[in-house]
């Protein structure tokens, strides 16, 4: 088990075997545990990068009482990409 994400530096790596998680660095160890003979993994990497702002979009408070809309709380600030592959 691994306090590792796929935010991580490094992702995570899911052995598709045992469905168990663990940091990128600690595949040598997995692999001694469910006994040595390999295994594979599935490598998640996310990233997130800043979504660029809307010219027309106003800054400041919002003006309206409402989640994820126009003048509303919580824009969305980040985008997230995905990276998949297996080891």
């Amino acid at each position: 088990f691994t306090f590792d994400t796929p935010f991580s530096e490094n992702g995570i790596c899911v052995n598709l075997s045992s469905w168990y998680g663990v940091a990128a660095d600690l595949v040598d160890v997995d692999v001694k545990r469910s006994g040595g003979g390999g295994g594979l993994y599935l490598v998640q990497k996310f990233r997130r990068v800043a979504k660029e702002k809307k010219e027309d979009a106003q800054a400041g408070e919002p003006s309206k009482l409402a989640i994820g809309v126009d003048g509303g709380f919580l824009e969305e600030k980040w985008e997230v990409i995905k990276e998949y592959s297996l080891l």
